[in-house]
């Protein structure tokens, strides 16, 4: 053993230590108080992003901050199955028919996304779905570069705000109906709140459309005259901004032709005044209908009426109080209002409860509907993966991912008959054929699916 001797002095002591006292101590300061923190990953990188090609091709779009910004399993709020399955449907050919929402995963969002929220949908999708990174999957059937031109589209569309301003015009996941006269003249008789609870909503929708903004609400029984006769004043005045272009069937950029392009023009925007016309007669009519079952309006009309009946006969020197006569015609009008008002109001109650009624069967066999939906989307994914490996003997995983990818399309039906017959198929042509029979049958159920 090698024995090393180092020559060292050692400090001195504080002077307050106690000296010969071998326990004594003093304190130096304060322990810092804990804090309780929520451990995470560090980063939200894959060995999949690690491809320096992949991820050249992510920041030259975003920036190279962007590519830790979004894991590739985040959530837009939407049916990620589904949505995924859609993408994989979609032609650039067709972009002006695919729903950019959708696409982007903001179908929970719509035209209340803004333009923050529309630039990081856009972002998770190309983390998602970019061809770089798609490439090596191989996805039998789904052309990658379609889904990403897709995908490109719909951003180059809601990231403009006059192609977005064209678009929301027209979505086709907005609802455009109006009530019918039949239901609005039901919610004036079940009462004049229930009419004013129900209209408002479409007044809301319809109302985004306007040029001037704040838009004024319907209201209820107790909103002041003024209030409710500048609503009508609005609305008989509405200036819209909706617009029909996107709808243009004919591109006149697509030819030289200065004619053609002149004709092209000229037919886009007949078309387009046309839709216009339609859909301000239709705005018109949801306000027609409102003034008419508006109880308030009518009172106000009778308070009119009165007044200058009053002011009639104090202008001839006569009395400003009804004849006795009148008053007592008044009585029994009011008497006859009250007892028409008591059977109305029965019947709509009945009305309500057959409706109550019909609208609880109408649930429990949706959903019943839903839930033999989602057993045979069950059975059909037991069947394809479990029962059948995959349609193949021994599967690849290349194999197996392009049959799931081919399930998503087949299951994007809603028709629980269609895919049991797809299911009992299949099944019957393994028996009869084995595996290989199986397999075409699933791919000609599959082609069926999609057409």
């Amino acid at each position: 053993m090698t024995i090393i001797k180092l020559d060292l002095a050692l400090p001195a002591a504080p002077g307050d230590l106690l000296a010969g006292a071998p326990h004594a101590s003093r304190a130096v300061g304060k322990l810092t108080e804990f804090r309780s923190l929520a451990i995470d990953i560090a980063s939200p990188r894959t060995f999949e992003r690690e491809d320096p090609h992949a991820e050249a091709a992510l920041a030259a779009l975003f920036g190279a901050a962007t590519i830790d910004e979004f894991p590739d399993d985040d959530s837009d709020n939407g049916d990620d199955e589904a949505d995924a399955a859609y993408l994989m449907m979609l032609t650039p050919r067709l972009w002006k028919k695919q729903d950019h929402y959708r696409v982007l995963g903001l179908t929970h969002l719509r035209y209340k996304a803004n333009d923050e929220q529309v630039k990081d949908a856009y972002r998770r999708r190309v983390l998602k779905f970019h061809p770089d990174k798609l490439a090596a999957r191989a996805l039998p059937g789904v052309n990658i570069d379609d889904v990403f031109k897709c995908i490109q589209k719909a951003h180059e569309t809601l990231a403009d705000p006059v192609k977005r301003m064209q678009y929301d015009s027209v979505d086709p996941g907005m609802e455009f109906t109006l009530p019918s006269e039949a239901e609005v003249k039901a919610w004036a008789t079940e009462g004049e709140d229930v009419a004013y609870k129900n209209l408002a909503p479409y007044f809301v929708r319809e109302g985004r459309f306007s040029k001037k903004q704040p838009v004024p609400v319907l209201g209820d029984s107790n909103s002041p005259r003024n209030e409710v006769e500048g609503f009508y004043d609005f609305w008989y005045h509405f200036d819209s901004w909706r617009s029909f272009e996107y709808e243009d069937n004919e591109d006149a950029e697509t030819t030289d032709n200065r004619d053609n392009k002149r004709y092209l023009e000229k037919k886009n925007k007949a078309e387009r005044a046309r839709k216009k016309t339609e859909d301000n007669a239709r705005q018109r009519t949801l306000v027609d209908l409102a003034l008419k079952y508006d109880a308030r309006m009518k009172r106000y009309k009778e308070e009119d009426k009165i007044a200058k009946k009053m002011k009639q006969q104090m202008a001839r020197g006569g009395s400003a109080s009804p004849a006795p006569s009148a008053a007592k015609n008044a009585a029994a009008d009011k008497a006859a209002k009250a007892k028409a008002e008591e059977e109305a109001k029965k019947a709509a109650e009945a009305a309500a409860a057959a409706k109550k009624a019909a609208d609880e069967a109408d649930k429990a066999a949706k959903k019943d509907a839903k839930a033999a939906l989602k057993k045979e989307k069950k059975a059909l994914k037991q069947l394809v993966t479990k029962d059948l490996t995959y349609l193949h003997a021994t599967p690849s995983s290349q194999q197996m991912e392009a049959t799931l990818v081919a399930l998503e399309k087949l299951t994007v039906s809603d028709d629980v008959a269609v895919l049991t017959a797809a299911r009992e198929k299949i099944a019957a042509a393994h028996q009869a054929g084995g595996i290989d029979a199986a397999r075409a049958a699933f791919d000609e159920a599959v082609a069926a699916a999609k057409a």
